[in-house]
């Protein structure tokens, strides 16, 4: 099976099967998406063994949600040595036209990088070197 991951949203995760485009998508927190990972793959997969790829939406969207999906995703392929492809989804795009699109142009790589929505926001502090807010 090749698996397909989605985790763009802070609050949501795409998991399916690219031979089938048989997709699922749960409403759960990023501390969850390994669970609903692990579960989608022993229920269609069997196991990890039987995974042939991973095609993961690397972004654009939360930093903290594509944080936590590539580490884990970049984790199985590590561990289990399955084949990792990188591929961009815009927001407004169906996941279904972006596995199309994945099956095509795709293309392997050994590292996951995040594209993110929007630029780190990191703010001046207003406290002096005792915490006093000046």
């Amino acid at each position: 099976m090749k698996l397909y991951v989605n985790g763009q949203d802070i609050s949501r995760i795409t998991v399916g099967s690219v031979d089938t485009e048989s997709l699922i998508t749960r409403q759960v927190e990023t501390e969850l998406f390994l669970s609903v990972i692990h579960a989608f793959v022993t229920e269609r997969a069997r196991s990890y063994d039987n995974l042939e790829s991973i095609y993961a939406v690397v972004g654009p969207g939360s930093a903290t949600a594509l944080r936590c999906t590539l580490s884990i995703l970049q984790t199985i392929h590590f561990v289990e040595g399955i084949p990792l492809f990188a591929v961009e989804k815009n927001p407004d795009e169906a996941d279904e036209a972006t596995i199309a699109r994945a099956i095509v142009d795709a293309q392997p790589v050994d590292t996951l990088v995040p594209l993110y929505q929007h630029s780190p926001r990191i703010t001046i502090s207003n406290k002096d070197v005792l915490g006093r807010i000046t």
